[in-house]
């Protein structure tokens, strides 16, 4: 491979700061209660992932409530808590993974098993919100909510996170040893 000093000064730490940036977004995403919301007469209904609010001052709010749409809208957002808790446990498994193998391990430190890991929290991301978005779309008296478009955002840069990751990975000027 040709020696890319480059990469170690800007892919790499570029990279890290991406992984913290998804796993900030996708986490505020996750926990936040405006994935969608709906109108009635007496005002608007708040749903995120684990709550129903029933203002937007996030005071009346229900927690870990099921939708009640129907049986399947049900296990649909069980399966997305699910999908975006291993999302977030990939990330946090890729951000983790550096300083656990060197605390661990006396081995050449392969930061290609962080792509792997950000590319695996990307893709149980989509799949959630590809639930979440044929979630809302079954209804026409749903509208979106800044939660949903902060989900959409961590996804991609999850897929930015681990496209930089695996650049920083196939740099061989430099690798990490364990001390």
């Amino acid at each position: 491979m040709r020696n890319r000093p480059w990469v170690n000064v800007y892919v790499r730490p570029i990279s890290y700061i991406f992984l913290f940036l998804t796993l900030a977004v996708t986490f505020i995403a996750f926990c936040t209660p405006y994935w969608y919301s709906e109108k009635q007469e007496n005002g608007e209904r708040y749903f995120g992932v684990w709550t129903i609010c029933m203002d937007a001052s996030i005071k009346n709010c229900t927690f870990l409530p099921n939708h009640s749409r129907s049986a399947n809208s049900d296990s649909r957002l069980t399966a997305i808590r699910a999908l975006f808790s291993m999302s977030i446990m990939h990330l946090v498994g890729a951000i983790g993974y550096p300083p656990f193998f060197k605390q661990m391990s006396n081995g050449i430190l392969n930061i290609g098993f962080m792509a792997l890991l950000s590319l695996v929290s990307g893709l149980f991301s989509l799949a959630s919100m590809a639930i979440m978005t044929y979630e809302i779309s079954c209804y026409k008296f749903l509208s979106y909510g800044y939660s949903y478009f902060l989900g959409w955002i961590g996804t991609s840069l999850s897929f930015v996170a681990a496209s930089l990751v695996y650049v920083a990975s196939k740099d061989n000027s430099y690798s990490e040893i364990a001390y």
